[in-house]
């Protein structure tokens, strides 16, 4: 009885969250505040951070994590190959690094796709920054 009610409880929690989700996402198409859809939403539900950062800095942390994470996948992996250097080991063992190491990859292409005109942006923005700041530094 009570891993029924604790069920129901946690059920009725993801529904109340897809159901915030989704007026934040009816909000944020029916009083943009910018012509991005996908800034309005971050606009609505972060207020928070948005009074601290601007949307082009929160942009470069999450790409900035979002390598972090691959990259340390990546390693977790790379060590999990040295630690078993030089022994001999099962196909099953090789055959689940494989899949591993193609699924790394394979995931490292998408969101290399997703990201990759935000990196751009992001890059041109820093050094459009640097270039302006040069000379002011160099009186």
């Amino acid at each position: 009885m009570n891993k029924v009610i604790h069920k129901t409880n946690n059920l009725d929690s993801v529904g109340e969250h897809l159901l915030t989700i989704l007026s934040n996402i009816h909000d944020s198409s029916y009083c943009p505040q910018t012509e991005d859809p996908i800034e309005n939403f971050f606009i609505l539900t972060n207020q928070h951070l948005f009074m601290i950062f601007s949307y082009s800095v929160l942009l470069a942390i999450w790409v900035l994590i979002a390598s972090i994470g691959l990259a340390a996948k990546f390693t977790q992996l790379s060590d999990n190959l040295f630690k078993f250097k030089d022994m001999r080991m099962p196909a099953m063992y090789w055959s689940t690094r494989r899949k591993q190491y193609r699924n790394l990859c394979e995931l490292c292409t998408r969101i290399d796709g997703a990201i990759s005109l935000i990196t751009v942006i992001s890059f041109s923005n820093n050094l459009y920054f640097i270039c302006m700041q040069l000379p002011r530094s160099l009186k």
